[in-house]
């Protein structure tokens, strides 16, 4: 095995989020109806909709823990623009070609500055996290590990467990991101302090245990008294501490599993970012959940897990191959411009 080999346990996990998003958008993205004759239905879509948080905050967690110590590097705003911009483009214009979209002068300004219009809620707060992670390393660097511990402490009290129990809101998305690299570069930093697998799984099963315990609870008390209004995956947000513990457990485990190398899951990895601009894009939802598979029609069957389970597997596949054909057409035309380059840097303008 090389020595700069890929940890295929870190890239297994990428991988492993982003199925567990395309699994979250394919129940928030499909219009469900309000009950199923099946009522495990039902809870099979609230639960679901848990795993799109878990890979958000996973993706965060597998970013930082190789920026952790780093300096910023307008290379690494690069890598993440040209996909992102390439998708953002050629899609609705593609769409427009055949008749599926009209293209106005907001959706020009949108598509061309991607990162700046939100287009992807994450791009765009992982791009502003690249900005603040020398600053973060900075602090870090100068904190004991006692401030360090008390400082995780506050940011997990006012921005995970007072939002989810008591409904404050004291931050925003990139204060989240922040939070993240905080706590993955603690372990980092202090890697004799992370916990056993054995205890970190223990806590991810209790964690995900009560967290499903809560939505079956709530819609319970919700049926038996119309008053109340709480939503039953209250417990499902971005800043859940069950969530956050679930996801920061998972990647600790993940992190001292026995490190292998494997060409065909790193190269699979390095796709994921791809598949989610693509089946997360704005101008395909409407056509992947609505149009494509309808989801929907299947809420008062008893196999609606197999028709996800399918509808996922379609969707991640296509976005492998999708993904494989837009990088070999960035890698020619990168080819293209070194040679353009070359070239007009070996003219001869004037002849002495």
């Amino acid at each position: 095995m090389q020595k700069n080999s890929r940890n295929s346990q870190l890239e297994l996990l990428r991988i492993i989020s982003i199925i567990l998003i395309i699994f979250h958008h394919a129940m928030i993205y499909t219009n469900w109806s309000e009950h199923s004759t099946y009522p495990l239905n039902e809870y099979l879509v609230q639960f679901l909709i848990i795993g799109g948080k878990v890979g958000s905050n996973l993706f965060v967690i597998l970013s930082a823990w190789f920026l952790y110590d780093k300096s910023f590097k307008w290379s690494r705003v690069t890598k993440v623009w040209l996909p992102v911009i390439m998708y953002t483009v050629s899609i609705p214009f593609i769409l427009s070609s055949i008749g599926l979209e009209k293209i106005d002068l907001d959706s020009l300004i949108e598509m061309f500055f991607p990162v700046l219009t939100f287009r992807y809620w994450y791009v765009t707060n992982y791009v502003m996290l690249l900005f603040f992670i020398p600053f973060l390393n900075i602090l870090i660097c100068h904190l004991s590990k006692k401030d360090f511990q008390k400082l995780l402490l506050l940011c997990c009290l006012f921005f995970s467990i007072a939002p989810s129990l008591f409904g404050f809101d004291f931050g925003n998305d990139i204060i989240w991101f922040i939070f993240l690299f905080l706590i993955t570069s603690y372990f980092k930093k202090y890697k004799n302090d992370i916990p056993n697998i054995f205890s970190l799984i223990k806590m991810t099963f209790f964690a995900v245990f009560f967290n499903l315990s809560s939505i079956v609870v709530l819609d319970y008390l919700k049926d038996i008294d119309n008053q109340i209004q709480v939503s039953s995956t209250i417990l499902s947000k971005q800043e859940s501490y069950l969530l956050l513990v679930v996801s920061v457990s998972l990647f600790l485990i993940f992190v001292q599993l026995p490190h292998f190398s494997n060409r065909i899951i790193n190269y699979i990895s390095s796709t994921v970012f791809g598949i989610y601009l693509i089946h997360d894009n704005k101008y395909i939802r409407s056509i992947i959940w609505d149009d494509l598979f309808k989801l929907n029609q299947y809420f008062d069957q008893r196999n609606l897990i197999v028709h996800i389970l399918l509808t996922v597997s379609i969707i991640f596949i296509s976005g492998v191959i999708i993904e494989t054909f837009r990088r070999i057409i960035q890698i020619g035309f990168t080819k293209m411009a070194r040679k353009g380059k070359m070239y007009f840097d070996n003219f001869t303008w004037f002849e002495k």
